[in-house]
């Protein structure tokens, strides 16, 4: 801040006798001194203060805007600066464990598990089990004004919802661009290219992609032990025997306890997990295929097979920006005419995909999807909200975009019809 005096001359004084005459060609000189000063000092205590790098405070979500015109806007990004990945994580994870909804008409899965069975106009928590990889936004979207999941497909492999496994990877992609793997039998440190990092002291090359317990039985109690205690909320615990697998996420800090020679002890340490199951459970407020902060000893995780994992960017601690570059966007002429295929890429999995038509500052036309893909066409929005049917007028085009660590206007376009 400029502290210096108002006006910008109190540093200017007269010395000498009282009576002293300054000539007039001296008097004018010092009147154009005089005011140049004032006018210096005015713009200096005007100037905005620069920012403050300490007062600025990210939060978890942002929402960005960007280009209002039809030119190629190149590079489009949010920041992932001040993201808490962790928390963000977990708290994704829980937002689709305790989701209330009412059932609308029968869901029958006990096909594939006796107990999975969803009865129309019963209340349960927690995204329904299946074998689909839908995201909270999705599940949300299926729910009517009343919290009614009301869906014509129920069937296991298209309907909207998920499992153990699928609903980690959506959670963890909130803040992981580098994630991305199918099922639990895929999550393993062994694959690179799904991203997913083992934790601890624990040689994943051992594993011979069938069964998780030759990473077991390959390494001592103490090398797993130490690794659970290693783990974080957030991070992730995997096993896979032949053709069953399963997936749960650490959702709160660990309790861990040593013996006097330092080694963990087993039976009064404890992990919290939350995990999404093929079997209906009476245990909460409500019937749910989730379990929500279950406690385990270390000793029950290890005899059940358990191995703790992670992604990269809950080892660093770091939310990379996300970045989404337009292709194909559409021209005025384009619209007008009622067609474009403008595409989005993103290094994220986008939630949500959305296209709007303002008339003014009114949406008169809208749709999205929610791809969980990291490229996404908006032809398939225009086709949805029938640009042809539109009646003659002003309007203009937007489209944004939403991944988990925030929203974004990509493109603005003004055009008559």
């Amino acid at each position: 801040m400029d502290t210096r005096p108002a006006g910008g001359n109190a540093g200017w004084f007269f010395t000498g006798d009282a009576k002293r005459f300054y000539r007039e060609k001296d008097m004018k000189i010092l009147s154009i001194v005089l005011v140049l000063a004032l006018i210096l000092g005015c713009f200096a205590g005007c100037a905005p203060a620069a920012e403050d790098p300490a007062e600025s405070t990210g939060s978890d979500q942002q929402e960005s805007t960007g280009p209002s015109h039809t030119d190629a806007p190149g590079e489009l990004t949010i920041s992932g600066k001040g993201v808490n990945v962790r928390q963000m994580v977990v708290d994704y994870m829980l937002k689709m464990a305790n989701v209330k909804w009412k059932a609308g008409t029968t869901i029958d899965y006990s096909e594939h598990s006796p107990t999975l069975v969803y009865n129309a106009g019963k209340t349960y928590l927690g995204v329904v089990y299946n074998n689909n990889k839908t995201g909270l936004e999705k599940f949300s979207s299926a729910l009517d004004s009343s919290g009614t999941y009301v869906t014509d497909n129920t069937s296991w492999d298209d309907s909207v919802g998920n499992s153990c496994a699928t609903s980690i990877e959506h959670a963890w992609q909130q803040v992981c661009p580098s994630i991305e793997y199918g099922y639990s039998r895929d999550m393993m440190p062994y694959y690179e290219d799904t991203g997913v990092l083992g934790i601890g002291n624990i040689d994943w090359s051992t594993y011979n992609g069938k069964n998780t317990n030759t990473i077991l039985s390959a390494h001592s109690r103490k090398d797993i032990m130490n690794a659970y205690g290693e783990t974080h909320a957030g991070d992730c615990l995997v096993r896979y025997w032949d053709t069953d697998g399963h997936a749960m996420m650490i959702t709160r800090e660990p309790e861990v306890y040593r013996n006097d020679d330092g080694s963990i002890n087993m039976v009064n340490s404890f992990l919290y997990v939350t995990d999404q199951t093929s079997t209906m459970n009476n245990r909460r407020q409500c019937p749910s295929s989730w379990n929500v902060d279950r406690k385990m000893r270390f000793a029950d995780v290890w005899t059940a097979g358990y191995l703790p994992v992670t992604a990269p960017e809950l080892q660093s601690g770091v939310a990379p920006d996300a970045t989404f570059e337009l292709n194909n966007l559409p021209t005025q002429e384009d619209m007008t005419k009622g067609f474009f295929s403008c595409t989005v890429k993103s290094n994220y999995c986008m939630n949500m995909a959305k296209m709007e038509i303002l008339s003014g500052d009114e949406v008169i036309v809208s749709a999205e999807k929610y791809p969980y893909t990291r490229t996404f066409s908006f032809k398939v929005l225009g086709d949805a909200a029938g640009l042809n049917n539109l009646p003659s007028g002003e309007y203009t085009l937007k489209l944004s975009a939403e991944v988990g660590i925030g929203s974004i206007t990509l493109a603005q376009i003004p055009f008559t019809k």
